[in-house]
Order: structure tokens, then C-alpha cells, then sequence
């Protein structure tokens, strides 16, 4: 009995220990065990080469591409989800599949619940202006003259240079009379929704140059117009233009309005401006900015500022760009026409991309040739000359301003008067055994013959100034004020400032 026990026991011993051996082994599993992977499998015990990355666009071993390592996958290898309306608040321009999800302002509100209804809503009259240009030269440019005597001279009086403020023009202050006499009338619609226009019945100067005369004529007008206007933005207008010249009367001669060049607005708080649309003016925004003498394609010029400090091309000019508005009984600009305005409205531009003006018929296209989308080109029709007394024995004045030349040669009693010229001697200070003038003599050797003009034989040669063209980018000071017809007038009140 006791043998037939001992092979069930061992058998049973054996059994026991098969079972514990199976319960003590860790079964494989294959699988992603790099915890940075997006595939990572925490149960897998063998990595099997599987691990994958997120691509750009967030799929798990995706194969969208960042070719360029600027956060956006390349648009051919995958597409992005999003709102594809520009006119939604939530515009994504990375997006390539629209989404549904676009999000729109509440009518005319912005996206920032902001209303978006313009407050100088309003019909307006044209009633005075005082605007003031400046004209940078972009190249340099030599200003020659040619003798009237037949003899084939042609010499260099000055040279205009590169970046050069060659002119600066004023055009009043003017009010409504001396509009009326021009025939200048802008009846202006400003609609709360922010668009506007200039109705039938306006008359507006326009300026054009052939064969390099400037020809200023009063047309008839029509333009539609996009604005905005916020009266309570606070901003401070500027005293002097984009250059920061100020109108301090040391410039061209002024007219009769001139009043010192005071600019009377200036330094006050005015609201803000934008003109988005138009044909006829320049665009400005509402928020003023530095801007840069740049056109759209990246081609800059430099600019020599009044003081002298050069303004290397592409770098932020001194004063802004942008416009300004005042309504109520306000002070005129032209006090002697004017007894008072109810619109003022001021902007700053200069030629290229953000004024939109100076870049010629087709923006985008090279029109003078000079490999840049500047294409204004105007023109100097006279120079500056010093006047003499004729008791002195001269008949022409002297290019140039040369009083300080003239006095410290003891001929200070000799001196008129400083204007506009087109005829004259040339001044030479080497020649000073010919009177310091171009005589005859002097250019092809001889005895000093400045007593006399020429003659046919010798004398001082008589130099005349033809109109020349000049490729030029012109600064605007904008300066404007209007009456409101159907509607509250400060001259149904009078003036109550």
C-alpha cells in the first residue's frame, strides 16, 4: 500500500512546480517605449522600432512639412482647418479649409464692440484752405542757363541735390471769396457708415506738367469717398509737416494772408481722420505714423531736412502721417474772408505707398524710368535773383541770393531786393578782375569789361533760365475748413469764440 502512494505524490509534487514556474514569467509586449513619442504604448515592455513624432500640423507620423521653420505647415502637403472670411473676426489666413466657425461684429460695430458710425456726419461746404507743399528733389540735378546772345553758352548756376527740399510753396490762407473767385467749390457728404462723397457741382484745381510747364486748371470733380472720423480721439496736431518745416514764412514770398505763417490750429486736441477711398486726394490713417520715403517695392530715398540732417532712404521721417478733425464754431484759417468754420479737417502726406499719390497713373508701374514706382515729375520755372538798383550801372539781377557777397564787397547800396527771376548775370567769385561776373572777357581772356552788357564784342553775358523738369516727391500740409449747409451753422450764430 505504501509503494502504490509514492508515484502520486511525486507526480503531484511535479505538477505544483510546473504551475509556480508558469505564474513567475513576464509576457512580451511589443510596442512604442520612448515616452516622447505620440505613440507612446506604456504596457510595452520590447520597443519594436515603431515611435513616432507629431508633424506641424499635429498628426501623430503625419507627414505635413515646415519647410521654411516658420511654425506654418507647407500649404501643399496639408490642409488647415479654420475661418476662411477676411471680414470675420476671427480670420485665420493660415487656414485653408473653411470650418463654419467665423465670427462676425454686430452691425456697425468693430470687433471690439467699438460703434463704427462716424461722428461729423454731415453736408459740407468748402469754405477756406491753407495749404503748403514742399518738393524733394530725387536725384542730382544741375540748373543750367543759356545766354540770350546767341553765343551757344550753356553754364551751371546751382545744383539741386539729391534729397534736397528745392521748394517750398505756400497757397494761402485763403476763405470763401477768394475761392468764389477761382471758382474752387467741394460740396462733401460725410454718411454716419463711413462712406461719403464729392457731389456734382465741385470744382477742384488740378496740377499737371508738359514739356515742363506747370499747368493749374479748375476742373469739375466727382469722387466717392470711405472714411472714418473719431472726434474724441484726443491726438495733438502737429505744428510743422512730415518734414518737420514749419510754416515760418522763410520760404517762398507769401501772400497777402499769410498772417506769419501761423498755422492756428496747431497744438490743440483734435479728433482723428482716415480717408481710406478716393481718387482725387490722398489717403492717410487714422492712427498718424512716421512714414518713410518709400515706394511699395521697397525702393527709398534719402531726404536733407532743413537743419541739415540727412534722413537715410528707408528710415522714419520726423513728423506723421495722418489726419485730424475739429467740428463745432471754430476759429477760420483765412480770418480776413472768414468769420468763422464749423468742419476742419487737416492731414500730412507724403509721395508713396501709404499716401497712394506720387506713383503715377498705374501704381506698380515705372513710368520715368528711373527703376522705382516714384513717378511725380515738376518742375522749376524760376530762380532766385538778387535785384540791383539800375543807378549802378546794371540792368539784370544777379542769380542767386549774393547780398552777403555784394556788402562785403562795399556794393551793399547797390542791393534792390531778392525774387523771382529768369534772366540775370552770373555771379563768379574768381573772376574778380571782371566785377565778379561772367563777362565775355573774362571766358575767352581780355581787359575787364563788366561796366557794360555785351555788346557784340565784349561785356557781362546776359544768362536766361528755361522752365526744367525735375523727378521730385512732393510733401503735403493739408489745411481745410468747411460751413455745414442743412444742418446747424456757426453762421446762423455768429462767431462765439
Amino acid at each position: 500500500m505504501y509503494l502504490k502512494f509514492i508515484p502520486i505524490i511525486i507526480y503531484l509534487s511535479v505538477l505544483l512546480l510546473t504551475l509556480s514556474c508558469k505564474g513567475t514569467t513576464e509576457p512580451i509586449i511589443a510596442g512604442c517605449t520612448s515616452d516622447s513619442a505620440c505613440n507612446y504604448i506604456v504596457e510595452a515592455n520590447e520597443d519594436d522600432g515603431s515611435c513616432l513624432t507629431n508633424d506641424c500640423a499635429g498628426v501623430c507620423g503625419g507627414s505635413a512639412l515646415d519647410s521654411d521653420g516658420d511654425g506654418i505647415c507647407d500649404d501643399d502637403v496639408i490642409d488647415i482647418y479654420g475661418c476662411t472670411n477676411p471680414l470675420a473676426c476671427n480670420f485665420n489666413s493660415n487656414a485653408t479649409i473653411f470650418d463654419d466657425s467665423c465670427v462676425y461684429a454686430e452691425e456697425n460695430s468693430d470687433c471690439d464692440g467699438n460703434s463704427l458710425l462716424q461722428d461729423i456726419t454731415g453736408n459740407y461746404q468748402f469754405y477756406g484752405l491753407y495749404i503748403i507743399h514742399q518738393n524733394v528733389a530725387r536725384y542730382d540735378t544741375d540748373i543750367n542757363v543759356t545766354d540770350i546772345h546767341n553765343l551757344g553758352l550753356t553754364l551751371a548756376v546751382d545744383e539741386i541735390e539729391a534729397g534736397e527740399i528745392y521748394r517750398t510753396t505756400y497757397q494761402g490762407p485763403y476763405g470763401h471769396l477768394y475761392a468764389q473767385a477761382l471758382n474752387v467749390i467741394l460740396n462733401v457728404n460725410f454718411n454716419e457708415d463711413g462712406t461719403g462723397e464729392v457731389a456734382e457741382g465741385s470744382y477742384y484745381p488740378t496740377e499737371e506738367v508738359i514739356d515742363c510747364d506747370a499747368n493749374i486748371a479748375i476742373q469739375p470733380i466727382v469722387d466717392i469717398l470711405e472714411y472714418t472720423s473719431d472726434l474724441g480721439a484726443n491726438l495733438t496736431i502737429p505744428s510743422g509737416n512730415i518734414l518737420g518745416s514749419l510754416p515760418d514764412g522763410d520760404h517762398d514770398p507769401q501772400p497777402e494772408d499769410f498772417n506769419d505763417g501761423i498755422a492756428i490750429h496747431a497744438g490743440e486736441s483734435a479728433g482723428s481722420l482716415s480717408l481710406i477711398q478716393t481718387e482725387y486726394f490722398d489717403l492717410f490713417p487714422a492712427t498718424p505714423v512716421h512714414p518713410t520715403l518709400c515706394d511699395g517695392a521697397g525702393n527709398c530715398f534719402d531726404v536733407i531736412l532743413e537743419n541739415g540732417q540727412t534722413i537715410v532712404a528707408g528710415n522714419p521721417l520726423p513728423g506723421f502721417a495722418g489726419g485730424y478733425v475739429l467740428k463745432g464754431n471754430l476759429a477760420s484759417i483765412a480770418p480776413n474772408e472768414n468769420e468763422c468754420a464749423d468742419l476742419y479737417i487737416e492731414w500730412h502726406a507724403i509721395d508713396g505707398y501709404i499716401s497712394g499719390s506720387g506713383l503715377g497713373d498705374e501704381i506698380g508701374e515705372d513710368e520715368d524710368d528711373d527703376g522705382t514706382d516714384f513717378d511725380r515729375i515738376w518742375t522749376k520755372e524760376v530762380l532766385t535773383g538778387t535785384y540791383l538798383d539800375p543807378s549802378c550801372g546794371y540792368n539784370y539781377p544777379i542769380f542767386g541770393d549774393v547780398t552777403a557777397a555784394l556788402e562785403s564787397m562795399g556794393q551793399g547800396s547797390c542791393i534792390d531786393r531778392v525774387d523771382n527771376t529768369t534772366e540775370g548775370y552770373i555771379f563768379n567769385e574768381s573772376s574778380l578782375d571782371h566785377g565778379n561776373l561772367v563777362t565775355y572777357n573774362y571766358l575767352n581772356g581780355g581787359s575787364d569789361d563788366s561796366d557794360h552788357d555785351y555788346n557784340g564784342t565784349d561785356g557781362r553775358i546776359v544768362m536766361q533760365f528755361d522752365p526744367m523738369c525735375i523727378q521730385d516727391i512732393n510733401v503735403r500740409h493739408m489745411m481745410l475748413e468747411f460751413i455745414e449747409v442743412g444742418g446747424e451753422s456757426c453762421l446762423d450764430s455768429g462767431r462765439r469764440y
